[in-house]
């Protein structure tokens, strides 16, 4: 009997040197957790990515407000006393607030995209309408 202990001994010994083998010396654990590794640092860019992109829209967003206010100040002196200045003024602020919206709905369409949720309707316009023209009405 202690001949067979033994013999088996070194079969057990081999065959566990076997499986090492075949698990770390090919490398197919070490394969494994690195593609589970890149798999996490995916979705850890793909979160820092979106976070970014947030940003990006609230400042898009602090930005049309801003310029909006300055529209409003500008189209204020402009009703009291109307200038060239004053008038090319407003249409620049105009000019640049339609490209900010314009970017701002783009960023809120891939966000909605990357997020997978449907886009959100985000008021845009703060500027209030003008005032209708004077119209003077003389009966006979």
């Amino acid at each position: 009997m202690p001949q067979t202990g033994a013999g088996l001994k070194p079969a057990i010994i081999g065959a566990a040197t076997f499986v090492l083998g075949t698990l770390f010396g090919s490398g197919s654990i070490w394969q494994w957790k690195s593609s589970e590794l890149d798999a996490r640092k995916q979705q850890i860019e793909g979160v820092q990515k979106l976070t970014e992109l947030r940003k990006q829209e609230n400042d898009l967003y602090r930005d049309i407000i801003g310029l909006s206010n300055e529209y409003i100040t500008a189209a204020d002196q402009y009703s009291r006393g109307p200038t060239q200045g004053l008038d090319r003024q407003i249409h620049q602020l105009r000019a640049r607030l339609d490209v900010i919206k314009d970017d701002f709905r783009t960023l809120e369409h891939n966000l909605a995209r990357l997020e997978g949720r449907a886009p959100r309707t985000i008021p845009l316009d703060f500027i209030p309408p003008s005032a209708p023209p004077v119209v003077t009405v003389i009966a006979r």
